[in-house]
């Protein structure tokens, strides 16, 4: 019987997939769902950045691109979940102070999401270690707390097939490396000269709900996934910004850039948010679109 079973289950198998099955629908690539899910934010910011000229609108399209790029990397089968993180960058007035001509938070955004996303292809850690030595020794010309980036690798290594424990012992020599270079600039242990403000601690209370939802997409992730090891170096570079970034001119990395590093992660804990925690219904749908939109608004605030 068990066995007439199993010849009838593959005959039925072998009827679907012969001539007369019905066409399968194709779906779209992870590249083409992407640009699809980041084209009208593009035109938004195009029309919101108008002042700005060519230039701005470069910085603009960038941004978005290197977060597309992102997006594909980490996560490819919810590549559409860039939707909510491009629209949300498009209307937020923090991402116009920082890709505003001569756009230097745009250099910083696209650096590192480019950097996420070859750090996700790249297989070998010791590349791993060398395309993020190359970005915190940049940033600690103006951030002298980026060692807590280095030392957040040094907890959560991102995952590769070799190289592994080499990169672990590289990045914290990094680390000790960038705290001595601050010290010899500053004279002073590098968290003891910074002191947050009433409006520094009001943009940290906001960035809360944004940084939520990137860690609920993080924990939702597997454990050899980019997206958890993202999670740890995004927290790390804020970390470094509220230690020593707040009272200093720095165009670089500052608060409106802090902002930015949050919202492609959040677009992917809102979209599990949906998938994983709602349930299917219009309901859930409808919770996901007005959380969506609320917060677009509340940014463009």
């Amino acid at each position: 019987m068990e066995q007439a079973r199993r010849t009838v289950s593959g005959r039925r198998k072998r009827g679907k997939e012969g001539p007369g099955a019905p066409p399968r629908r194709r779906s779209l690539s992870p590249a083409w769902t992407a640009c699809l899910a980041v084209l009208p934010a593009a035109v938004l910011w195009v029309v919101r950045s108008s002042p700005a000229g060519w230039l701005g609108w470069a910085a603009g399209w960038a941004c978005l691109a290197a977060l597309g790029s992102w997006t594909i990397a980490v996560a490819p089968r919810a590549a559409g979940s860039a939707f909510w993180p491009a629209l949300w960058l498009a209307v937020s007035m923090s991402a116009s102070h920082c890709w505003a001509p001569p756009a230097p938070g745009a250099v910083f955004f696209v650096a590192f999401f480019l950097a996420s996303a070859l750090t996700a292809r790249l297989t070998d850690g010791r590349w791993h270690l060398l395309l993020w030595v190359c970005l915190w020794a940049a940033a600690s010309i103006q951030l002298p707390g980026v060692w807590v980036a280095a030392l957040a690798y040094v907890v959560s290594p991102p995952p590769a097939r070799s190289g592994t424990g080499f990169s672990r012992y590289g990045a914290a020599a990094a680390a000790a490396a960038l705290v001595l270079l601050a010290w010899s600039r500053g004279g002073q242990v590098p968290w003891m000269g910074a002191a947050l403000n009433a409006s520094d601690l009001l943009g940290v209370g906001f960035a809360l709900c944004p940084a939520l939802l990137f860690w609920l997409a993080a924990g939702y992730s597997r454990p050899g996934q980019t997206l958890r090891w993202t999670a740890w170096q995004v927290a790390g570079w804020i970390l470094a910004w509220c230690l020593t970034g707040p009272g200093t001119n720095n165009a670089w990395f500052n608060q409106d850039a802090a902002l930015c590093l949050l919202l492609p992660g959040a677009g992917l804990g809102l979209e599990t948010l949906r998938r994983d925690v709602l349930d299917v219904s219009w309901h859930a749908g409808v919770v996901w679109a007005v959380l969506g939109f609320s917060f677009a608004l509340a940014l463009a605030g």
